[in-house]
């Protein structure tokens, strides 16, 4: 499953785990998003069946059966739809965390991915519902928060929907998660301390430099001094010689 994501990792990044949500939990999720929408449809048919319309002159009406029957096949045709999506949408849905990000790969005709980076991760939370109580097949939802998209009710923007084992895994990412966050910050220490060092060498060497300028300056005035008195005592000399 890890060639799923090959295409949109990095040079340096390796995944580490890869894994489906439960069928069964996603299959019930699915069917109560769509649960007032089947109560609705179900309101209108008995309406229709059991409660006998008008005409124009107060009379009652019989049932309509053909719009009972167009009723049905409009349910019968949602759900059909429902259950392709369904088997689409799980077929094409794997979660996956890296040594760098989280992952979420999805979709019902193409396919989707949404990263988060484990830099940007403030918050991890593992919700358990009463639908996960009721499945009975120990599911559950991991929630990510950053500052670019926080844990809000009913807004969350990366999670591992209805995964077996949730907290053996949050378990899991956390610890990756905080092995990333210590080597950034160990890192960061250690540029900073190697920028440190270097900019103390640095200034050492310039030390060292303007000494031995200063040294070379002295030592060829000193030169030049030398040569000064050795031009003055050979002019001494010289006129000695002319006066004798």
């Amino acid at each position: 499953m890890e060639e799923l994501f090959n295409n949109i990792l990095d040079k340096d990044e390796q995944i580490v785990k890869v894994f489906k949500p439960n069928k069964l939990k996603m299959f019930f999720s699915m069917f109560f998003k769509w649960f007032w929408c089947w109560i609705w449809f179900l309101l209108v048919l008995l309406l229709e069946v059991f409660v006998p319309g008008t005409d124009d002159g107060g009379n009652a009406v019989n049932t309509s059966w053909e719009a009972v029957a167009a009723f049905g096949v409009i349910i019968a045709v949602l759900i059909i739809i429902n259950i392709i999506c369904f088997v689409l949408e799980y077929k094409k849905t794997f979660y996956a965390y890296t040594n760098k990000r989280v992952v979420i790969r999805r979709g019902i005709i193409g396919v989707d991915y949404k990263s988060l980076d484990m830099s940007m991760i403030g918050a991890v939370t593992v919700n358990v519902t009463l639908l996960d109580k009721i499945v009975h097949k120990n599911t559950g939802t991991i929630v990510f928060g950053s500052m670019a998209s926080p844990m809000q009710q009913n807004n969350f923007m990366f999670r591992f929907a209805n995964i077996t084992t949730p907290y053996e895994v949050y378990k899991e990412i956390k610890n990756v998660i905080d092995d990333f966050k210590n080597k950034s910050t160990t890192s960061v220490a250690t540029t900073t301390k190697e920028a440190r060092v270097k900019k103390v060498a640095t200034k050492k060497a310039k030390s060292k430099e303007v000494v031995a300028e200063q040294k070379s300056e002295v030592t060829k005035q000193e030169a030049k001094a030398s040569e000064g008195e050795v031009k003055k005592t050979r002019a001494k000399k010289t006129t000695k010689k002319d006066v004798e």
